[in-house]
């Protein structure tokens, strides 16, 4: 029998099924082993590839994936910025710290998805320029090229004077 579960910021109930209600409802043994076995697989690719920072497509509910911020903050840099301010700071001044650390992270990937959508649609327009950027040079320099190419304008008929002292 499925759960009914009401969130609080809402009026509607949401019936959760767990595996063990699904596993209730199937009467043949055989069909009951294989479906147990196949959620247990699934649960375990769905949490290794979340735990990877993957896009996870998850039947039924849709694509899923772990923050980025959160990511970001369990890494051990940040462990260790945050565990700094913590001794260092009141408690009222840590809260404000780690809101403009998480905003600060939050700017830097909002940069890298534009520096990296910007990046694919010159790579499609210079095929063969990125190509060659990458073999010669690496696919860093090739991008960061093909980045700037994005960035620059033609400035035309522009007459440098020299000074005539």
């Amino acid at each position: 029998m499925p759960s009914i579960c009401k969130p609080s910021n809402s009026d509607k109930e949401i019936f959760v099924n767990y595996p063990y209600d699904i596993l209730e409802q199937i009467k043949d043994e055989h069909k009951k082993r294989i479906t147990k076995e196949f959620i247990t697989i699934l649960n375990k690719q769905i949490a290794e590839h979340i735990s990877k920072g993957d896009w996870t497509s998850v039947p039924f509910i849709g694509n899923v994936r772990a923050s980025l911020i959160k990511q970001e903050l369990n890494t051990d840099a940040r462990k260790q910025q945050l565990s700094d301010a913590k001794s260092v700071l009141t408690a009222e001044e840590y809260k404000k710290f780690k809101v403009e650390l998480i905003k600060d992270i939050d700017r830097d990937i909002r940069a890298q998805r534009t520096y990296k959508y910007l990046v694919s649609m010159r790579v499609k327009s210079y095929k063969k320029y990125y190509k060659r950027m990458v073999e010669e040079r690496g696919a860093h320099v090739a991008n960061f090229a093909l980045y700037c190419k994005d960035k620059m304008t033609v400035v035309s008929n522009i007459i440098c004077y020299e000074n005539r002292d």
